[in-house]
């Protein structure tokens, strides 16, 4: 196996990174790339603000030693568990939000250990742990130079920038390349597409396309997603029309209150991710807010909401987008007294 590190090299326009014109297309994502080359696939994370750089290069190798794996997210956790790479997973960072019941019961024996305290990476740790990879974010102050003089090499994962949710479920096949199941990722993903398809076309087929309004408070100020983001194309996929879709951006936008009694006085459907440890009730929707108030009564079926506290919308649901889609098909076009199984999101009602 080689493996290889590198800062903001090669850069995607250069021979360096298009010599080899053999490459693995993505349907969806935008921030890795994969080539086959010599008989090895060859994995290009991207600087998610800059597709043209390229932050790190895994290659794969053409014999059968598999790299150990350690990662500091726990979004990473499904997409290694989904290419049957758990074996290969020797750290952790946050375990205590790790919601898979196997990676517990790894960490209680010891065949995994947390690699961080205190909410920060403990550099001696991982060291102590001596993983051939660790997976990080691509942002953030850490300094990632000493790990690799200790011999670790460190690959930055920005599945949670792309703004598509096939796009995000499509980073198995990046990790089919780390665990050398390429092959059984893509199939993987293209089950996880097919269905996505399904219930957007049955979106598609529908003569009503509801209004849903999103968002809460942020420091005084209310903060909704911008219209070119992961929650805006959800709601488009799923046959309705995102009151925020015209403020441009995939991160949230700060919005006067004024207009968002506009937005809210309008809108068909109110929907929020939210955490708690018991039931959600109508007071998590009007967030304690008087001015909330003066707006017009939503049914309990036209609010709906994703409680984090219950389902794994931040772990799980990265692999299962269409799940979610198939929630918000039945919320918002199925009438009352439907008996789909909501997984992720479900309205007030039930």
């Amino acid at each position: 196996m080689i493996l290889m590190g590198c800062d903001i090299q090669p850069r995607m326009g250069d021979d360096s990174f298009s010599r080899c014109n053999s490459w693995l297309p993505n349907d969806f994502a935008q921030h890795f790339a994969i080539s086959h080359c010599n008989g090895e696939n060859v994995l290009y994370l991207l600087n998610p603000t800059n597709e043209m750089d390229t932050l790190a290069v895994f290659r794969a190798g053409s014999d059968s030693i598999l790299p150990e794996l350690a990662s500091i997210s726990t979004t990473h956790i499904p997409l290694i568990r989904s290419v049957k790479g758990t074996d290969q997973l020797v750290g952790v960072g946050y375990a205590d939000y790790i919601k898979d019941a196997e990676i517990h019961e790894k960490l209680e024996s010891g065949e995994i250990r947390s690699i961080t305290s205190n909410d920060q990476l403990n550099f001696e740790v991982v060291v102590d742990v001596g993983p051939d990879v660790l997976l990080v974010y691509p942002y953030g102050n850490e300094n990632y130079d000493r790990y690799k003089k200790a011999g670790i090499n460190v690959l930055p994962v920005s599945e949670y920038a792309e703004s598509h949710p096939l796009g995000r479920a499509e980073w198995i096949k990046a990790f089919g390349v780390l665990t050398g199941n390429y092959e059984e990722a893509k199939k993987v993903f293209e089950t996880i597409k097919a269905e996505y398809q399904h219930w957007k076309n049955e979106a598609m087929l529908q003569s009503f396309s509801p209004s849903v309004f999103t968002g809460s408070f942020y420091k005084g100020r209310w903060s909704a997603p911008g219209g070119d983001s992961f929650v805006a194309q959800f709601i488009r996929d799923a046959g309705a029309r995102y009151v925020f879709a015209e403020y441009p951006g995939s991160e949230n936008v700060e919005l006067d209150f004024e207009v968002v009694l506009e937005k809210i006085t309008h809108a068909d459907f109110f929907g929020k991710v939210l955490h708690r440890d018991g039931d959600v009730t109508r007071e998590d929707f009007m967030e304690e807010n008087e001015r909330f108030e003066l707006l017009r009564d939503f049914s309990d079926e036209e609010l709906f909401f994703c409680n984090t506290g219950h389902s794994d919308y931040f772990g799980q649901g990265l692999l299962e987008p269409h799940l979610m889609l198939r929630d918000l098909y039945h919320i918002f076009h199925v009438e009352e007294g439907d008996s789909a199984r909501f997984v992720y999101f479900k309205p007030l009602s039930l």
